[in-house]
């Protein structure tokens, strides 16, 4: 359904400079708002009392939605202009339809500081048009909100006109629904990229054999939007290389979770040197499970695996245990199945997955995990 939110056109207010108000402005402005215009004297201290006045406006707006000192400054800092505005007339309407669609109290400072910009956007020209182009696309209010969150460039010009063309290229190929939406949503910076950078990344993805009907396809568009040229490419896979992975295994990990040439030069190392070197994983056997390559070598993969040492060292486990039995099911079941349910014959286990304690011999390895 489209929406129709009417709102004053913005007056021009060019060439403003930052007049918005520090903290000590908006204590002294009370004083000074106080004496006859005779005493401040002259055109610019009445034109800068006006200013003042409107700014602290602002400010009691801003803080009335609940944003914080440092968003404030940051807004003072990226968007002066835009505090300079007509708080009831052109901020106040903008702030009511972001929260019309779905955005919520807590997160309307957090948007507006991602996207100040947004604060000088036409609501009846941008906003409002481009959040029907998305409902038209059969995005729910929940899906463009996200979008609002994901990519700080939403709304800055004309969605019909940047993303139509993109979008009928994708239909033309056979991409489905669920997976355009999930381009849009998800990965909005890539259909925000210009006509022929997106063009170049969806063909080198069919070049690759990633078939557009499938949903890997959009994944695929998305981890080869960070590469400008062919050699960006090559560069990765040589990353790969270093580690014994055929260029065939290299393709089966792109093809199987395309996000992994997403991955950061030190992120691929730092977890292959975790699992070759310190657990003795075969490196052929990642390809098998490319998407460790995507979890928090911190977060996830260490934790889990010296839970699962602890395990076999004390033969409460498989040794030959499968990888992604534990790498890749949530952490409330791998707590249930693998730290909980052996805190009483290991009372030290959670201390081992949080790291504070080892309770593995030294000489013992996992040589054949993953196999």
């Amino acid at each position: 359904m489209s929406i129709s939110f009417l709102c004053p056109r913005p007056a021009t207010t060019g060439g403003l400079r930052n007049t918005f108000p520090t903290r000590l402005h908006v204590r002294t402005f009370a004083s000074v708002a106080s004496q006859p215009e005779t005493e401040i004297g002259g055109v610019k201290q009445i034109q800068q009392k006006k200013k003042l006045e409107k700014a602290v406006l602002v400010d009691s707006l801003l803080r009335s939605y609940g944003f914080s000192d440092a968003q404030i400054s940051k807004l003072q800092t990226l968007r002066p202009r835009a505090l300079t505005l007509n708080p009831q007339e052109i901020l106040l309407p903008k702030f009511e339809f972001l929260l019309s669609i779905g955005v919520s109290a807590a997160d309307l400072p957090k948007i507006i500081s991602l996207n100040p910009a947004i604060l000088e956007t036409s609501l009846q020209r941008r906003l409002v048009p481009g959040y029907n182009f998305f409902k038209s696309l059969n995005l729910t209010d929940q899906h463009i909100v996200t979008m609002m969150k994901n990519y700080w460039q939403i709304f800055h010009g004309d969605e019909r006109k940047v993303l139509g063309p993109k979008i009928e290229v994708l239909k033309g190929l056979g991409v489905p629904h669920p997976a355009i939406s999930l381009l849009l949503v998800h990965y909005p910076s890539v259909v925000h990229l210009s006509f022929n950078t997106f063009r170049r990344c969806v063909d080198e993805a069919i070049q690759m054999g990633f078939d557009p009907s499938v949903g890997h396809f959009v994944q695929a568009v998305k981890a080869l939007s960070r590469f400008a040229k062919k050699q960006d490419i090559e560069h990765v896979m040589d990353v790969y290389r270093r580690w014994g992975v055929s260029d065939d295994e290299i393709l089966l990990v792109f093809r199987s979770q395309p996000l992994c040439m997403d991955c950061s030069e030190q992120k691929i190392m730092r977890t292959m040197d975790f699992l070759v070197n310190q657990m003795k994983w075969q490196p052929a056997a990642v390809v098998r499970w490319p998407t460790v390559l995507r979890y928090s070598l911190e977060k996830r993969i260490m934790p889990r695996c010296r839970v699962i040492k602890a395990l076999i060292a004390n033969s409460l486990v498989e040794e030959n245990i499968s990888f992604g039995s534990f790498i890749s099911i949530s952490e409330q079941l791998f707590l249930d199945r693998y730290v909980d349910n052996w805190l009483k014959v290991l009372p030290r286990l959670m201390g081992i997955y949080r790291g504070e304690e080892s309770g593995i011999p030294h000489q013992f390895d996992l040589k054949r995990l993953g196999d």
